[in-house]
């Protein structure tokens, strides 16, 4: 990615207060172009170079910039809601860049990929539970996910009994 070394004080953010930073950058570009990342991408590679575009194409170069003022503007507004930090740092971009609004902003589309399967409440549920005696074993079962995945998410939650 050409822009990495600029993405890190978010990525490190993100990471700082246990959220997924993949999760949290296709949220951006849903919000932002109402494709997950990796369609925007593919998306740029494909346009790229070519005279004939749509006229509501977003180039690579601004569809960046923008991403990059929201990942910034994220860590400086987090005040404990991540979704409203992000929502007012997308707001912000879409006027600063001129972004057309995107067509489709489906969220649920964010739960598509098989590696995110969770969504933040059942998160917190799984936390709790695990925190209440349910097993990993029982957890990943009830959500149909790896007991890989089940003790990622409850490593630093302390059990009860």
């Amino acid at each position: 990615m050409r822009n990495k070394h600029e993405r890190l004080p978010y990525a490190r953010f993100i990471a700082e207060i246990r959220e997924s930073p993949a999760y949290w950058t296709d949220y951006t570009y849903i919000k932002l172009f109402g494709k997950l990342a990796s369609e925007m991408r593919l998306e740029w590679e494909t346009i790229d170079g070519t005279p004939r575009i749509a006229r509501n194409h977003i180039p690579e170069a601004l569809g960046l910039e923008a991403v990059g003022f929201v990942e910034r503007m994220t860590t400086e507004l987090y005040t404990g809601n991540l979704s409203e930090a992000h929502d007012i740092s997308i707001n912000a971009a879409k006027r600063k860049y001129e972004l057309p609004e995107p067509e489709d902003v489906n969220i649920d589309r964010l739960f598509e990929s098989k590696t995110r399967k969770l969504n933040p409440q059942q998160i917190k549920k799984i936390q709790n539970d695990y925190a209440m005696g349910v097993s990993l074993k029982e957890l990943a079962k009830r959500f149909e996910v790896t007991v890989q995945a089940i003790s990622y998410h409850c490593k630093n939650v302390k059990r009860a009994i």
